[in-house]
């Protein structure tokens, strides 16, 4: 158990809030908002709403090759972009970069009525964890999702650099805290993004800090329907900003899966289409042998691994003959499949 609790501090400035855009347009370059549902737009229409990614409407194409190097920046907190970005976002951003003190005064003032309360249950919900955080840096923004944060590695009593949108309650800072701390048990436990995210989402809503947090919204399940008119109003947006979209190559539009642009419903067995689903709600992470085992027969009625392997294989021959790349299912050892292929 801690004896003591991270210090945390608020801040804002617009060279924090330039990297928050470029943080932003990483990952949609990277297809992973897109993939996930996420609705990206230019403003915050909906206040409060985890789906929403706010990314500011700006002539990104007339810096030269910016979304193909946005695309490969390595994504840490600070960001390691060129120096020229800096100069000429800032121009663009202008009046768009402005928080008002009041706001961070006012998040301080809340966050010190729950800091200790909340420190002290997740140092009960993860005691061992616990002394990876020495520090929280909270930095507010106008863009972005409702909140982020740095990657934390096994180092003792590091720095937290996390995002809070303007909109953001203060259980969306605890959220993405306990994400931070979850993601260090990723590969350990073989969690996949939706998993870690729908397990602190149940953290927040079912264990002691839900009084503590009473308005959070969880993040998932905004995702599993998204309104398909804001998925359109996303695909318009980000063409707008000639964002390179590549075509999905698999994808579930209106609970149907699409390959290459057609329903395939009728192409598949009852368990490949079980297993196409489970694969392609989780596009690009690894899905486990047991959770693939679970979906076809049964929670803890793992028949075997062989029989396993010839289902997805058998898949896997047919979505190759209908045009995909032999490695559109990879088999990760010892793990699981990941689904493969364009965003």
């Amino acid at each position: 158990m801690w004896t003591g609790y991270p210090k945390t501090t608020f801040r804002w400035s617009p060279d924090t809030e330039l990297e928050r855009v470029v943080f932003t347009a990483n990952v949609i370059a990277e297809g992973f908002y897109q993939r996930k549902k996420f609705t990206v737009l230019p403003r915050l229409e909906r206040v409060g709403d985890p789906s929403l990614v706010v990314l500011p409407e700006l002539p990104y194409c007339q810096i030269p090759s910016f979304w193909k190097g946005v695309g490969v920046l390595k994504r840490q907190i600070p960001l390691d972009m060129p120096k020229e970005w800096r100069g000429i976002l800032g121009n663009w951003l202008g009046g768009k970069l402005a928080i008002k003190p009041d706001i961070i005064t006012k998040r301080e003032r809340e966050w010190v009525v729950v800091e200790k309360a909340f420190w002290r249950a997740t140092s009960w919900l993860m005691p061992r964890l616990g002394i990876l955080i020495g520090e929280v840096e909270v930095r507010l923004t106008s863009f972005g999702t409702i909140s982020s944060a740095s990657v934390l590695t096994g180092r003792k009593q590091q720095k937290l650099v996390t995002y809070l949108r303007e909109d953001a309650t203060l259980g969306h800072l605890a959220e993405i805290i306990l994400t931070a701390l979850m993601i260090i048990l990723k590969k350990k436990y073989w969690f996949s993004w939706g998993e870690v995210e729908a397990t602190v989402d149940f953290l927040m809503r079912e264990s002691q800090l839900k009084k503590l947090f009473p308005a959070y919204q969880p993040t998932v399940r905004g995702l599993v329907k998204p309104r398909y008119q804001d998925l359109r109003r996303t695909t318009e947006y980000l063409s707008r900003l000639r964002v390179p979209i590549k075509a999905a190559e698999i994808e579930m539009k209106q609970g149907k899966v699409w390959v290459l642009g057609k329903s395939v419903g009728g192409s598949f067995s009852a368990r490949e289409m079980e297993i196409l689903k489970l694969l392609v709600v989780n596009q690009g992470e690894v899905v486990s042998f047991d959770l693939v085992a679970d979906s076809l027969w049964g929670e803890g009625e793992f028949v075997s691994l062989w029989a396993l392997n010839k289902a997805v294989q058998r898949l896997r021959q047919k979505l190759v003959k209908m045009g995909l790349n032999q490695k559109i299912i990879t088999t990760v050892r010892k793990r699981g499949y990941v689904l493969m292929g364009g965003n």
